[in-house]
């Protein structure tokens, strides 16, 4: 038979054991909790940054095309900007990338990647939440020198939509409104991978 010291003894051990399983549980739900936060400010942090990108890419795109007609001697104002237009349907940046122009009537001046569209009016089109995305774009472009919105619309080669934040201006001296904007899945993706490595980390610390 046992005695009472005995006893005594596995219950400290049990209660050592249980006090050890709670620090660790407690260490490791602050560790993943510090990992999730840090990831999620790793995604704001990107979209800061890159709403930074568009803005100065739209600014320097806005500039060009103003250079462009200003120093079209010769030509009428429409055939300046007939000249302008055919420069940004050229314009690519990583890789893909590329610029748009709509009017101030909400007709689509310039889209590389959708002809079809050039000389169409957008005043109808919605974005998925049934919102006037063009009227939004003339909206937040004349709201601020830069204005940026998110909306889905497909990827160059496809004609699945894909959330989508675009920055957008409007080109002084004319009545034009030149945007470019970036996909946020690509943005995801590499949050993804920083999801993914935070939870080898913590599958380690578990082990």
């Amino acid at each position: 038979m046992r005695g009472w010291g005995s006893n005594t003894m596995d219950k400290a051990k049990i209660t050592i054991s249980q006090r050890l399983l709670l620090t660790f549980s407690a260490v490791f739900l602050v560790v993943a909790a510090y990992l999730f936060f840090e990831v999620l400010q790793y995604r704001d942090d990107m979209l800061r940054e890159k709403k930074i990108e568009l803005g100065q890419l739209i600014d320097a795109q806005s500039s060009q095309i103003q250079a462009v007609i200003r120093s079209a001697q010769g030509m009428s104002n429409r055939e300046a900007k007939t000249q302008a237009a055919n420069l940004v349907r050229q314009v690519r940046y990583d890789q893909k990338q590329y610029f748009f122009i709509i009017d101030e009537d909400l007709n689509m001046v310039v889209h590389p990647y959708q002809p079809v569209l050039e000389g169409q009016s957008m005043l109808e089109a919605k974005d998925s939440k049934k919102r006037e995305l063009f009227q939004r774009m003339k909206t937040e472009a004349f709201k601020d020198r830069v204005g940026y919105l998110e909306y889905e619309w497909p990827k160059p080669g496809s004609d699945i939509p894909v959330l989508k934040l675009t920055a957008v201006t409007k080109v002084s001296g004319t009545d034009w409104i030149v945007g470019t904007g970036v996909y946020i899945d690509e943005l995801d993706a590499a949050v993804n991978q920083r999801f993914i490595r935070a939870g080898i980390l913590l599958s380690l610390i578990h082990i």
